[in-house]
């Protein structure tokens, strides 16, 4: 029989006409004009080429099996083939060579009240030729081999330009072999690296192993468990016999995952989806060819429109990386050259999981030889209100973090400026936030400075004339450090000190600022040094026990709220009675004392307590209507902030929330509003609880109002105003409260009020890096994605109260929070491998908003007439920004490390703005 039959004169005829007519228009094609559009196309198709590869890269043929394929595919049906083994097999003392390409595209985009703009590609390229050299075996079933890539080529591109990687030190470390041992069904059992290799360049080696690895079974479709490149994963498999062998389809996603490496907050948003096709030639035993897809998506992207039809609000952004690869076999040969048992280099057990490494980047590519520091601090002493300027001189340290260099010192410069400013409290209370954010151990002795301590770093600040508003702004930026250093412990702890040198230097305001920060920092401490915690948590408690007078009691209540250490339940619960024991002084006997603040201050110490059994007091509480309205408004804002409610707990909470109280005088209202999407977002959630005649004699007030940063689907409670009012005999008490970062820290504390009386005042005024985070993830060929976003508000929360309760037939109480939120954030995307690195920015002003909230109710009981009215409105403005594309190359340097990022090409793809919105979120009478 004659395999190669002549096709008849015909068709022949027809094909080889067909053929020319294509010729002819491609011929045409090539002759005529091209689009601009085209051309750009062209021109970034050309960049980031891996020599002697083309755009079909991706599908070169596989080389093993030859000619005999190709008969094999023209005879199938004659000649049926035998089943390919379900096993590798390799052969000892042979290299399979490779041909290893990677290539992900990386992608920003953003929402705002304009739509959606998606832009600012990069493009990264790898490409080496993969030498896997099987070395031994073990047993009967277990491989051991090396891998290594020869005349590797790493590129980035961001569609106009190219940088090539030629660092001499990751060539040299990609060649280093990298050990495993694999066993005969597929599974990756061992690896060893060298030590002291770039975590990058063995995360590219290990790109190649984990791409060999598979679980192969004798079923044609199955899930597998796989520890492999990005965590452990149970990997969906199908597998199909054909004539060149085995195609196998392996598939997972997020939800796939049971252990995802990661390094950073929890992305819930995160998206991934995997897949790779695997051909085990049927003539050579092993993995012939191998292609992979990879999407990953982070953030949502995809917030609804708000309801009001006044468009988006804020700005939203996410990023997307996708990833091709492919592995083809090349040749098969014996092996020759130099192993990795004949080198000087030492190796280590190590994992097929990537190493993600925590570096500082440099995001906005700073040359701080190229930065006049005096101009940039001048320009926040000028406006030491505005985040941009704030965000900038951070942006600074994080340069001189990235590239240190001994003749810039941006950290020691703010220190400086601190301290030739310490008399004015505005400029200083900006520098004090800065340290504040960075919050490493240097920029936390320079806070113990300020508070006093003269044993440490910058010790000049202790005698600076700070005020005691400076010295309160520091404690708070002290009890949002979720690292603070043992010195900055003892340096809270001795403001609290007993000792009678102690009590004469320091303020009332400044001592109670201490306490309630020291519950702070053993809350900071509990996961890192639960011994220090728990003494904290112990000393509060001793000292609550102590205490004689009713603002010492909850002062020391709140310190342990918020603490909240279980090891102090008991203590907090024993003071849960609002009618309790207190001693007037130590020598007199007890008495009786009605303390309503008491019993609140206990039932919101509660707050950060796990348990049912701290849960089912507070829901106690909150479904006991013999409880007085505004405890039980207390207690639902409480619950709210809980983590894990039960079933029981929230539909309580829901039923109590969404009550409509048609006595009259009595009134509970709230609202919320997002700004932004959940991914970068703020909202502002309030409420307010009136009790007045004629449902009571006197006025009852409980009114709060949040401002809580979206990051990631998390939210972060940034600041909190509570204002409570009750009547006590022939006194209104009033109290305004703050709340920081979920720990209170009063401004002002509770004071008896005569019946006709207003106050106002400002509970806090300061800005607070509310997140600088990156998430980080390794893709499948295991080059690290970093994800970062960076945010940094101005916060002010200003409160007032007027009342006239003189004439109990004729009453009334006005009273408002206003928060202001102006916040400058970054989301940055990028690759990261070795030696280059790309991505994009996305920058914005995202908020500039105001929420003046007020209420006031009026009480006639000649005209039996109640009137009570809530006005909320917000004003907002995203104001600018844009997104820029940038890529970094690593250059040598004189010092340590020897080499640093340099900012070799940047481009803003758009820039936006958008106009101002005001809203009426809340304004009725009735």
């Amino acid at each position: 029989m004659n395999m190669f039959r002549r096709q008849s004169p015909r068709r022949s005829t027809l094909f080889t006409r067909w053929l020319n007519g294509c010729m002819v228009v491609l011929l045409l094609m090539g002759f005529m004009p091209v689009s601009a559009q085209a051309a750009a196309l062209q021109r970034q198709m050309a960049l980031c080429q891996a020599p002697g590869t083309a755009a079909s890269t991706l599908f070169l043929p596989v080389v093993a099996g030859g000619v005999q394929q190709v008969a094999r595919s023209m005879l199938g049906a004659l000649a049926p083939q035998a089943p390919t083994a379900r096993t590798l097999n390799y052969e000892v003392g042979k290299t399979y060579e490779y041909a290893y390409e990677v290539v992900v595209n990386t992608r920003s985009s953003k929402r705002d009240s304009q739509g959606v703009r998606d832009d600012g590609e990069q493009k990264t390229v790898i490409y080496a030729l993969a030498d896997v050299k099987i070395t031994g075996q073990e047993e009967t079933d277990i491989f051991v081999g090396e891998v290594s890539l020869r005349d590797p080529f790493i590129c980035n591109t961001d569609g106009e330009s190219e940088f090539t990687a030629d660092d001499q030190e990751t060539l040299d470390a990609l060649a280093t072999p990298l050990q495993f041992k694999q066993a005969a069904n597929g599974v990756i059992v061992a690896v060893s690296s060298p030590v002291g290799a770039p975590a990058q360049a063995i995360n590219i080696q290990k790109g190649v192993i984990n791409a060999l690895q598979l679980t192969l079974q004798e079923a044609n479709s199955y899930t597998a468990p796989e520890d492999a490149g990005q965590g452990s994963v149970n990997v969906q498999y199908v597998v199909e016999e054909k004539e060149d062998g085995l195609h196998i389809t392996k598939t997972f996603n997020r939800a796939s995952f049971t252990s995802l490496i990661t390094a950073g907050p929890d992305n819930d948003d995160l998206q991934l989806q995997n897949t790779i096709n695997i051909v085990i030639g049927a003539d050579a035993g092993v993995i012939t060819s191998l292609e992979y897809s990879e999407k990953i998506a982070s953030s949502d992207g995809a917030e609804d429109l708000d309801d009001t039809g006044a468009g988006f609000d804020g700005i939203t952004a996410w990023s997307t990386a996708e990833t091709n690869g492919s592995l083809t076999l090349k040749r098969v040969a014996a092996t020759t050259g130099v192993t990795s048992a004949a080198l000087n280099v030492i190796y280590q057990e190590d994992a097929l999981a990537g190493a993600l490494v925590d570096e500082a980047p440099n995001y906005d590519g700073i040359d701080l030889t190229t930065i006049d520091l005096d101009a940039e601090f001048a320009k926040l002493e000028a406006e030491p209100d505005n985040p941009d300027h704030r965000a900038y001189i951070l942006a600074l340290v994080d340069a001189d973090d990235a590239n240190p260099d001994d003749n810039i010192d941006v950290v020691g410069k703010i220190a400086e400026r601190l301290q030739a400013n310490a008399d004015n409290t505005e400029v200083a209370n900006a520098y004090i936030d800065l340290l504040g954010s960075i919050g490493a151990p240097r920029t936390q002795d320079m806070l113990s400075a300020l508070l006093g301590n003269g044993q440490v770093h910058a010790a000049s600040l202790a005698l600076a004339p700070f005020n005691d508003e400076s010295r309160e702004q520091a404690l708070i930026n002290i009890s949002m450090l979720p690292s603070p250093t043992i010195t900055t412990v003892n340096t809270v702890r001795s403001l609290v000190s007993d000792s009678p040198d102690m009590r004469a230097a320091r303020s009332t305001s400044v001592f109670g600022a201490a306490i309630t920060v020291l519950g702070a920092v053993a809350n900071n401490l509990a996961d890192d040094n639960a011994d220090e915690a728990e003494q904290l948590g112990s000393l509060l408690a001793e000292r609550l026990k102590g205490a004689q007078e009713l603002d010492d009691i909850e002062l020391y209540l709140d310190a342990l709220g918020n603490a909240g250490l279980p090891s102090t339940l008991g203590v907090i619960t024993s003071y849960l009675d609002y009618t309790i024991p207190i001693s007037a002084s130590v020598q007199s006997a007890q008495v009786v004392t009605d303390a309503v603040e008491i019993q609140v201050a206990a039932l919101v110490a509660l707050r950060k307590i796990p348990g049912e059994e701290v849960e089912s007091l507070l829901l106690g509480s909150l479904n006991d209507e013999g409880e007085l309205d505004v405890v039980r408004s207390i207690v639902a804002n409480v619950l709210a902030t809980r983590d894990d409610l039960s079933e029981e707990a929230a539909a309580s909470l829901e039923a109590f929330d969404g009550r409509q109280l048609a006595a009259p005088g009595r009134h509970d209202r709230s609202w919320n509003r997002r700004l932004g999407s959940s991914n970068l977002g703020v909202e502002f959630p309030g409420g307010v609880t009136l009790i007045s005649p004629p449902a009571y004699s006197g006025i009852y007030a409980y009114a709060y109002q949040k401002a809580t940063a979206l990051i990631y689907g998390r939210n972060f409670s940034v600041v909190t105003g509570e204002l409570r009012t009750y009547r006590s005999g022939s006194n209104q008490i009033f109290g305004a409260y703050l709340t920081i970062g979920g720990n209170l820290l009063r401004r002002q504390y509770e004071t008896s009020l005569p019946c006709a009386s207003a106050r106002s005042g400002t509970l806090y005024s300061g800005s607070v890096t509310f997140v600088n985070v990156t998430f980080r993830i390794p893709i499948f060929a295991v080059i690290t994605l970093d994800i970062n976003v960076r945010a940094t508000g101005s916060f002010n929360l200003s409160y007032a109260l007027s009342i006239n309760v003189c004439n109990p037939a004729d009453m009334t109480v006005g009273a408002g929070i206003t928060p202001r939120a102006w916040a400058t954030a970054s989301a940055s995307a990028y690759l990261n491998i070795v030696v280059a690195r790309g991505g994009a920015t996305l920058t914005a002003t995202i908020l500039n908003t105001s929420m003046p909230a007020s209420l006031t109710a009026t009480y006639n009981a000649l005209a039996n007439n109640f009137r009570f009215c809530i006005d909320i409105r917000i004003s907002t403005q995203p104001l600018s920004g844009g997104l820029d594309i940038w890529a970094d190359v690593r250059v040598p340097r004189w010092g340590i490390p020897p080499w640093k990022w340099k900012r070799v090409g940047t481009a803003r793809i758009w820039s936006f703005s958008s106009p101002t919105y005001t809203y009426n979120l809340l304004v009725q009478c009735y």
